[in-house]
């Protein structure tokens, strides 16, 4: 067996949330930003956190555990089923010790715990992963960030990667969402696999054969989707720097304008500041 332990892999590469705007760019910076400069500016530039909600506590433990499936894969081992409480609990332990989660009640704790298992069985049963050859599993990736015509924007680009598979000569790059429905778009994760595909571009030297989103659905009985998305194009690399040259902009000019929309009130930690 890998001496590896879930609660080591967990304490490997995350990737940073300190530091200054004008250090390194993430995909999910650049997505808060795009979405309300406001919210970004009150999280990066003033450090204002919230905790996670327990929908984003159970994603983060999901992500974790399924991680870490990968992780013994990937040295020649399988995760074992009758170990799956355990490695919950190791990794709920470990997610809650790095960033609490408030639940409502005990009741609603051990709930959650429940759906985090239901949810890895599913996929796990679903996805035959000892097919499956592992690149990379939750690899972290920092590269200068230089546009297609040879423009170094001084700056890097930062990611962490839940997953790169190798499929026949070429890699497939993944990420995992868990949410309660089942849908998803191209253009919503657009960013994310731009930016994934230009990390991987950069460090591997390989383009990827297509993006792909598995989700887990948090159904009464969950459900495994998978929506795959093709190779990254030059129109998908002119509008990712188009929008990062806007954004660097915004950060040296220091304007951080409000765009409120239907998410402020449900989806927005710094709802209350904007509202009158």
């Amino acid at each position: 067996m890998t001496t590896l332990t879930i609660t080591q892999f967990m304490q490997q590469e995350q990737e940073h949330t300190s530091g200054q705007a004008r250090d390194y760019i993430s995909s999910s910076r650049l997505s808060l930003w795009a979405k309300c400069p406001h919210a970004f500016a009150k999280r990066y530039i003033e450090g204002i956190l919230s905790p996670p909600s327990p929908a984003q506590f159970v994603g983060r433990v999901v992500h974790n555990v399924i991680g870490y499936a990968y992780r013994l894969r990937s040295v020649g081992e399988i995760c074992p089923v009758e170990c799956l409480p355990q490695f919950i609990a190791d990794a709920w332990k470990l997610a809650a010790e790095m960033e609490p989660c408030y639940f409502d009640d005990d009741a609603q704790e051990e709930k959650s715990r429940y759906q985090v298992l239901d949810l890895v069985t599913a996929y796990l049963n679903a996805t035959p992963i000892q097919n499956e050859v592992p690149v990379a599993v939750e690899r972290k990736f920092e590269v200068p960030l230089i546009t297609p015509s040879g423009e170094d924007l001084g700056i890097p680009l930062v990611g962490i990667v839940d997953l790169i598979l190798r499929e026949g000569n070429d890699n497939v790059i993944i990420d995992f969402k868990t949410s309660s429905t089942a849908s998803v778009s191209d253009l919503a994760h657009e960013l994310q696999m731009t930016a994934y595909a230009y990390l991987v571009r950069e460090v591997l030297g390989q383009q990827e054969s297509y993006c792909e989103i598995r989700q887990l659905v948090k159904t009464k009985t969950p459900k495994i989707m998978t929506h795959r998305f093709p190779r990254r194009t030059d129109e998908h690399f002119a509008r990712f720097f188009g929008l990062i040259r806007e954004y660097l902009e915004a950060i040296d000019r220091k304007v951080f304008n409000y765009r409120p929309s239907w998410t402020c009130g449900t989806m927005c930690e710094h709802y209350v500041s904007c509202a009158c």
